[in-house]
């Protein structure tokens, strides 16, 4: 199975903004046209996601481009699915279907609930800090402007379970839709996440 490596796009960001820097000043960096393709093929492909993956992908793409200081730009490609050939790469990278020829036009696909989730919950934050626990487990803080309050997203690419010292005796826990999964109590303000 595919999966997208924060660290190793990362790395290529960084390496491209190094290349920026010795060829002259550091210029801000657009990242413009990334996306995941939602198309079907009878056998799974190269560059061909689950409309699950989508919606996972592209905010822990943003939030890696946050915590690296890459800088205030990034398009997705692309607002609403250019066909509905099934199996062409090029009509499946919306985080909504098509206007025309389907049932629901402009239907939400998950990516379009986990970016308005991501938005409600650090569009007005200032990234503060990450933990990695190893390569494909991380950890953002993201502190609001206004009020202070602290949203700390976690992920894994694969099943693993992390601790946290986050200081506090309450935390809530949502789900990559924004919606509330449960709330933990810790007198010594350290938490034990299961991720998958």
């Amino acid at each position: 199975t595919q999966h997208f490596d924060a660290r190793l796009w990362a790395s290529k960001v960084r390496e491209m903004k190094e290349l920026m820097n010795e060829y002259g000043e550091e210029k801000e960096l657009w990242i413009t046209e990334i996306g995941w393709p939602t198309h079907k093929q009878k056998e799974r492909i190269k560059f061909q996601y689950t409309e699950e993956e989508q919606g996972k992908y592209i905010p822990r793409m943003y939030i890696t481009y946050c915590a690296n200081n890459f800088g205030q730009k990034v398009f997705v490609y692309d607002f609403q699915d250019d066909g509905v050939q099934p199996e062409n790469m090029e009509h499946h990278f919306g985080i909504v279907h098509p206007e025309h020829n389907v049932r629901t036009p402009f239907a939400a696909k998950p990516a379009l609930i986990t970016l308005c989730a991501m938005n409600h919950m650090i569009g007005n934050s200032e990234y503060t800090d990450s933990v990695y626990f190893g390569e494909f487990t991380a950890a953002h803080r993201f502190v609001d402007r206004n009020s202070g309050e602290q949203t700390v997203t976690v992920w894994s690419t694969f099943t693993d379970s992390v601790a946290l010292n986050l200081g506090t005796d309450t935390v809530t826990v949502f789900d990559h839709y924004g919606n509330v999964v449960y709330e933990y109590k810790s007198k010594d303000g350290i938490y034990q996440f299961d991720l998958n």
